[in-house]
Formats: structure tokens, C-alpha cells, sequence
């Protein structure tokens, strides 16, 4: 089945631009644009940005001629999308081509400053103004076995996964990013894990409150065997500063998404399995965007080499504050969190540690989170913590005064595979601990 051009970007553009009122619309028009590329970016791949599943370059143009709004800039800058959906998105970086952009003011367009994005571009006295390319299309070849498993982005490999395991899942990741790099589920429940996988990370990266509670309802929450739930909680989770609904909007209007609903009656209650799902049946599956764990370690860091150069870098990586704690949003994670408790289910809420050079910085992590914010965290944590039987929760980040070393995260805020490792070493004895309450 072949979808029709542009069809999936042209939504998700949708998505990113928020709904504006005739006054911002006169504000922030549509540019249509004549341009000759000066400088571009080198491209991010899928594997570049991983756990994250989009990417952004920008590029340098001289502007030949306005065709349509307003513009009186002689350069502009411009960003390209590079990698949608963990699918790389061809564009061309020729130097002298001329080309013609439908393009957005960049601070238009709600939620995009935290993408990643390539930006090599020379610094000048005098910033060009930057713009949102909209001229972009992306065509893809799919089969509808392939479709029926898109849930847009490296989240469809987990999904895979999940749909292969979910008669003998006793355990469940879930969280943001920090959850999708810093807990590995191969580190726990033995030889039996590694021979029939019996846990599932299946955090979906840069997913909101909103996308982790949807999973928990309709997918994790039905599984039969279901005995424990790992939360990894973050602070900028409940930042009402950052309302990000884009990961959420392109989980629930996904194929995959779709073909579960039409067929929930089918689909669940599940039947009984024959027998378990081995380790080599899911290694036949392919999967490259996380192991047959859903885990997505990453063996290196990210961060320069020279620890002081390391310390410059995430001040200015973690230099802007932007914080206000969401009532509403908290109010969601607490009765899905409290659901599973009272059903039965052991939830951890924890958070993963940040690098430990984030406590000199103005914020706690690149997001803008403040200390003051991840403290307030902690103690909503705590509470919910102390009046729910069945749910506990530890604060592994302590602060930035915790026992992981620099070399023990891949980036600011995601553990490597060592971190990852020293973290399941806490966490096992907690979970035996939590078995003998009652």
C-alpha cells in the first residue's frame, strides 16, 4: 500500500501549529519564498537521535524573491525536518541551489524548540531570522502488515514487542526518555527474563503525562500477568510551561492506534498462551530501535571527553528556567498510578539521575525544569507515596548529590548502559523489599 505523498508530514505540521485567531494569523503569515541555500547542517540520522524519533537541520538561504507575505530579511535561516517518525527525511544540502520554501516563523510554531536539531551554522552579529520549511513531503512504501504496527516512531518497535509478549508480561516500564534509556529490563527477574522475556520497556520517548497514562489504560493494565509497573517520573512531566501534545497527537491518530480500537473486542481478553515467547523467537524479529527488551542503552556518552569541558557545556545546556507545576496534570498520573495499586499491581515511582554537574546549573535539566520545581516534584512524590498502599517511591537524582559518576551518562539527563546497570543494582533490593510489605 502506497500512502500518498506529503500525507503523514503535512499532518504532523498541522499538529505543531497551534490553532490561531485572526489577529496571530495576520501576525505570523505563511511566507512563500525564492531563496539560494548558502550553508546547510549535516543531517541527523534516526540512529543520531534515538530514543527521540525527530530531528530538525538548519540551513542558510539568501532571498532571491518574495512570492507571497512578508519579508524584507536578505538571509534567512531555515530548518529542515531531517528524521519524522524514526524515518530519515531526504534534503538536499547543495550549496547555490535556488529553491522556493513555504515557510513559518521558527517561535511560531508551539513545542518545536525541543526537538533536536543540527545547527552548524556560523554566529553572527546580527541573527537572520529563522523559519519552519513547510515544503517538505514524505513518501512512504508500506505493506499493511507494517502499517498495521506504525504507531509513529521508534515507539512501533516496542509495540512489536509488546504484542508478542503480552500473555506472559509480569512487568512494565514506562516514563519519558529517562525511563527508555535508564531502566533495562534485562537486568531483572534472572535467567527466566533472559531465556522467556518477562518484562517490557515501553516508554515512549518525549511522550507527555498524557500519551504515558493513555498506554497504561489500554495497554498495560489488561495484561493478565501483570505484577509490577516501573514509573520513572520527571519533573518537566509536570511543568505546565511545557504543554507538548505532539508525541500524544501522533500516537493516537497512528495506524497501529486505530487498528486497536476498531478491534479491542477482539483483541482483549486475550487468550491463554501454548506456550512462552523465547528470546529467539523475538531475535528473528529484527528489531533495530531497542533490544528484545525494549530497552535503547547507549554503551558511549555524548558529552566531551574533559570533564570541565563537560561542566561548560550542561551550564549552558542548563542555563533558562521555565516552571510551573501542573495540579492537572499530576492529577491524571495520580489515580492511573493509584489504579494499579488498588488492583494489585507493585508501582515503583522513581526518578533517574541527572548528570551530576546539572546542581551548578541555573536549571535541573535542559527543559528549563528549576530545582526549586524538581524539588516540588519530589514532595508531591512523596505524598502520594505515603497514602498509597501498593506504590512507593525513591528520588535517585538526590539533587544532583548522588553516587553516579560523569562516565555513567550518555548525555545531561539519559544514563549509558553502565549508569543503567548501577541504577537496576538499587532497584532490585527495593523490589524485594516492597514484596515482604503487605
Amino acid at each position: 500500500m502506497r500512502l500518498p505523498a506529503s500525507l503523514f508530514l503535512c499532518s504532523l505540521i498541522l499538529l505543531l501549529i497551534p490553532s490561531c485567531n485572526q489577529r496571530q494569523a495576520a501576525q505570523n503569515p505563511e511566507i512563500q519564498v525564492e531563496v539560494e541555500r548558502v550553508a546547510a547542517s549535516k543531517a541527523k540520522s534516526p540512529e543520531d537521535v534515538r530514543p527521540y524519533d525527530e530531528a530538525l537541520a538548519w540551513h542558510e538561504y539568501k532571498v532571491k524573491r518574495v512570492l507571497s507575505g512578508k519579508l524584507e530579511a536578505p538571509v534567512i535561516r531555515v530548518a529542515h525536518w531531517t528524521v519524522i517518525a524514526a524515518k530519515a527525511v531526504p534534503v538536499s544540502d547543495k550549496q547555490g541551489e535556488v529553491v522556493t520554501l513555504k515557510v513559518v516563523p521558527f517561535e511560531s510554531v508551539e513545542d518545536i524548540k525541543d526537538i533536536s536539531a543540527s545547527d552548524d551554522l556560523d554566529i553572527t552579529a546580527e541573527e537572520p531570522p529563522r523559519f519552519l520549511d513547510l515544503s517538505q513531503s514524505l513518501a512512504q512504501d508500506r505493506t499493511p502488515s507494517v502499517v498495521r504496527m506504525d504507531y509513529r516512531g521508534n515507539v512501533s518497535d516496542q509495540m512489536q514487542i509488546y504484542w508478542k509478549l503480552r500473555g506472559q508480561l509480569q512487568a512494565v516500564v514506562m516514563g519519558n526518555s529517562h525511563a527508555t534509556k535508564g531502566v533495562c529490563p534485562r537486568e531483572f527477574f534472572g535467567q527466566e527474563n533472559w531465556h522467556t522475556p518477562l518484562m517490557l520497556n515501553m516508554a515512549p520517548a518525549g511522550g507527555n503525562n498524557k500519551l504515558q497514562c493513555l498506554m497504561i489504560r489500554e495497554y498495560v493494565d489488561p495484561l493478565p500477568k501483570l505484577k509490577w509497573v516501573m514509573w520513572v517520573v520527571s519533573a518537566r512531566t509536570f511543568n505546565a510551561e511545557r504543554t507538548d501534545e505532539r508525541k500524544y497527537e501522533e500516537f493516537t491518530a497512528s495506524p497501529g492506534w486505530h487498528y486497536d480500537q476498531k478491534n479491542k473486542g477482539t483483541l482483549w481478553p486475550m487468550p491463554a498462551l501454548d506456550k512462552p515467547v523465547t528470546a529467539t523467537e523475538l531475535e528473528a524479529m529484527n528489531i533495530t530501535g531497542c533490544d528484545m527488551w525494549g530497552w535503547e542503552g547507549r554503551k558511549q556518552t555524548n558529552l566531551p571527553k574533559h570533564l570541565e569541558e563537560q561542566h561548560k557545556q550542561i551550564l549552558k545546556l542548563c542555563d533558562s528556567k521555565r516552571f510551573e507545576w501542573s495540579d492537572k496534570i499530576f492529577a491524571e498520573f495520580k489515580a492511573t498510578a493509584q489504579h494499579l495499586a488498588q488492583k494489585g499491581v507493585k508501582v515503583l515511582l522513581f526518578t533517574t539521575p541527572l548528570h551530576p554537574y546539572t546542581k551548578d546549573a541555573a536549571a535541573s535539566d535542559p527543559d528549563g525544569t528549576t530545582h526549586e520545581g524538581f524539588r516540588e516534584m519530589v514532595q508531591h512524590m512523596e505524598k502520594l507515596d505515603a497514602e498509597t498502599p501498593g506504590l512507593w517511591f525513591q528520588d535517585f537524582h538526590k539533587g544532583g548529590s548522588h553516587e553516579f559518576p560523569p562516565t555513567e551518562f550518555y548525555d545531561v539527563d539519559h544514563l549509558n548502559r553502565k549508569g543503567a546497570a548501577r541504577l537496576a543494582g538499587m532497584i532490585r533490593p527495593w523490589m524485594e523489599q516492597c514484596e515482604k510489605e503487605k
